[in-house]
């Protein structure tokens, strides 16, 4: 991962990128702890995912979710929630590993892998509209969407610096083009949350 994140053509998709989701993801989550409790998240047997767990599913998530970043692919969320599943299938060889005292056994049939593969593939609209996601994964999928979207709402200093960057990983497209396109993908984005709420944003507090 950190080879992936640190390639030579990469110039906002880096590790800060990933740093900076992770602040963004503590303050949201630790938000979202306090004004909710964690009564309200937990799952009904057989896969139980609690809060704890839904932290881990949303940090595998930031790890994995641009490890493979290629401006002229199209399959990017695809293929590194590909990567992902390869790094279960490495890990679980034996179908489960002693994880902790409280739970001895973590096997690669957990629902809370295949809840990062979903995570993952949601980056490439940066919407709720995938009808595979649950609902109680709604909550926690919006704090990981906004802590990949927090960039957007930097200062205008700031931004301009990471629309630089994200230029430079476009440097093989005509200007033109990349300016219409680039408008179009921001446009979506605000669009993504509904006619009526105006915002890149999917999370109440962010």
């Amino acid at each position: 991962l950190i080879a992936l994140h640190s390639d030579a053509e990469r110039h906002y998709h880096t590790l800060c990128h990933l740093e900076e989701m992770f602040g963004f993801v503590d303050l949201l989550l630790s938000e979202y702890e306090t004004h909710f409790g964690r009564s309200d998240v937990i799952t009904s047997a057989p896969n139980i995912i609690d809060f704890d767990a839904y932290r881990a599913v949303i940090e595998l998530s930031v790890f994995f979710h641009d490890a493979i970043y290629n401006p002229k692919s199209g399959t990017n969320e695809e293929d590194s929630a590909k990567l992902f599943l390869q790094f279960v299938e490495d890990l679980f060889g034996n179908n489960h590993v002693v994880a902790s005292d409280s739970l001895s056994k973590l096997t690669k049939e957990w629902s809370g892998f295949n809840t990062v593969k979903r995570f993952i593939i949601a980056t490439k609209s940066h919407s709720l509209d995938d009808t595979n996601i649950k609902d109680e994964e709604i909550p926690f999928l919006q704090i990981f969407l906004d802590a990949d979207m927090a960039v957007l709402g930097k200062t205008p200093q700031a931004y301009e610096y990471y629309a630089s960057l994200i230029r430079k990983e476009y440097a093989h497209v005509p200007l033109d083009v990349y300016c219409d396109k680039r408008a179009e993908i921001l446009q979506s984005f605000i669009g993504s949350v509904g006619d009526n709420l105006k915002t890149v944003y999917l999370n109440e507090h962010m």
